[in-house]
């Protein structure tokens, strides 16, 4: 019955372990200063910061100015930035991030953005009908409420970034990791095991103490 109990409560918290605590804002509308630990402004030939690799699906480009059927500058934004349209572009790290930011141009109800652990699975994604981005995620490329930089913070590191649309498209400007962390503060399965198979043997030796019999002194 003990061993059914401590298996049962590792495997609760070998569980949560796994989800990550993400906080999603939208900032402000237009573009914010560039600065953080990684920056990509997505100007010039777009060389990625150091440690970083790209990978992409369908059509996805580097654009300055709006063209009809292809992309829309987001609005107010008079530099060179991604369009990814009919498929998806992605971001890896071999250093993990807390923090999160992009400016993200008139908003469509299918862009899809996933944040990525440190081997490239998806550990937490949203899309643009999200309620938490105060958006109406009808595309406006002249409306405040479909432009804006957002921010999130999580618990878990952000090694990577995947950006998807199935139409055209999903417009993203002055992306920033920021924070560095490392490696995601949240112990390992294996050790969340370890602490909670010592913790079992200490409450079982406690509790054969207290059964143990005691001599009597006269």
């Amino acid at each position: 019955m003990v061993k059914k109990a401590l298996a049962c409560a590792v495997a609760g918290i070998w569980a949560s372990s796994s989800m990550a605590a993400v906080s999603l804002q939208t900032v402000s509308f237009g573009l914010t200063s560039l600065s953080g630990a990684a920056v990509f402004d997505f100007e010039g030939s777009n060389t990625l910061p150091a440690g970083f690799t790209s990978s992409q699906t369908g059509n996805v480009g580097l654009y300055t100015g709006s063209h009809s059927t292809v992309a829309a500058a987001p609005m107010d934004d008079t530099s060179q930035y991604l369009a990814v349209a009919n498929g998806s572009y992605a971001l890896q790290s071999t250093t993990g991030y807390s923090n999160l930011s992009f400016y993200w141009g008139s908003i469509d109800a299918g862009n899809t953005v996933d944040l990525l652990d440190a081997n490239g699975n998806t550990f937490f994604s949203w899309n643009g009908n999200n309620a938490l981005m105060s958006s109406d995620a009808n595309g406006n490329w002249f409306s405040s409420a479909d432009n804006r930089t957002v921010l999130l913070t999580s618990d878990q590191s952000i090694f990577g970034v995947r950006f998807s649309f199935a139409g055209t498209a999903f417009e993203i400007d002055n992306l920033v990791f920021d924070a560095t962390v490392g490696q995601s503060a949240v112990p390992e399965p294996a050790t969340w095991a370890m602490m909670v198979g010592g913790f079992g043997l200490i409450g079982f030796a406690m509790r054969a103490n207290r059964r143990s019999p005691r001599a009597s002194f006269a």
